[in-house]
Order: structure tokens, then sequence, then C-alpha cells
């Protein structure tokens, strides 16, 4: 009985010794830190017909690997001290890397027409890569940007 109590012992401290061996090795192991997938949105422009009211929108969509992304735009405009113009739409597009893809957007005002003067415009996008089963699951990211500017007249 003491011989089984002995050999279990060793086989225990073998076990455990290796266990810890394992350990160390693993935790020796150089890892290489993935750089996180990241998405922006910056508006570059804005311009409205003052005759029709729309408002067009230019901006760019940078990425830190290709992505697809949705994109919504919003547009505020006080007119007076009570009447506020607003206006949104809505696109999806793809994102090329980091030298980025531009985009334009078209807007109408709900409550009325917009024109020349200041604006408040809100761009938020969110996107994925295109990450495939079995691999790894795809990266994702979101940003938004709000800016006050003045919209100008179209050309």
């Amino acid at each position: 009985m003491t011989q089984l109590y002995h050999q279990r012992l060793f086989q225990g401290v073998v076990l455990l010794v290796g266990l810890l061996v394992l350990s160390i090795a693993v935790a020796a192991t150089p890892t290489t830190a993935q750089t996180p997938f990241t998405l922006d949105v910056t508006i570059t422009d804005a311009a409205v017909n003052s005759q029709t009211g729309q408002v067009t929108i230019s901006g760019l969509v940078t990425c830190t690997e290709p992505a697809s992304y949705s994109l919504s735009l919003s547009a505020t405009q006080y007119v007076g001290r009570t009447n506020v113009i607003t206006g949104g739409t809505y696109q999806y597009g793809t994102c090329a890397g980091p030298e980025g893809s531009t985009f334009t957007a078209v807007l109408y005002g709900r409550e009325g027409r917009f024109g020349p003067g200041q604006v408040r415009i809100e761009a938020y996008v969110s996107g994925c890569t295109g990450g495939a089963y079995p691999g790894p699951f795809p990266g994702c990211d979101s940003d938004q940007e709000t800016v006050n500017t003045r919209l100008r007249q179209s050309r």
C-alpha cells in the first residue's frame, strides 16, 4: 500500500511540474498584438441649391482595412427664432482602406427648404471588415462627427 501511495505521489508531482513548465512556456511565447479595426468619418463640404433646398454633403470614410459600412447623415438649420428645418439620408458603401473612400449624399428638408447659412451636420458610420467563416470573426467599429458650418451656395 505504501508503494502505491509513493507511486501516485510521484505521478502527481511529475504532472504538477509538467503543468508548471507548460504554463511558463506559454507565458514566455511572444504574442503579436493585432491592430484593432477602426473606422472614421469626416465631413469635407456642404452646399445648398437655394432654389430647390437640396443639400449636398461630401466627406471621407477611412478604415484600417477594407470594409463595408453604413452611413447616416442629418442636417439641422434654424431659421429665425422658432423655425427648424431638418433632413436626413442613409447610404451604404465600401471603404478601400487607410487611403479612404469619398462619399456624396443629397438630402432635402422635411419642414421646408434649406438655404445658405449656418447648419449643423451629424454623420454616423458603422462597418465591419469582410472576415469569412471559418476564419477570424470580422472586426467592427463605428464613428461619428458633428460639424457646425455654413451651407454655401452650390455652383
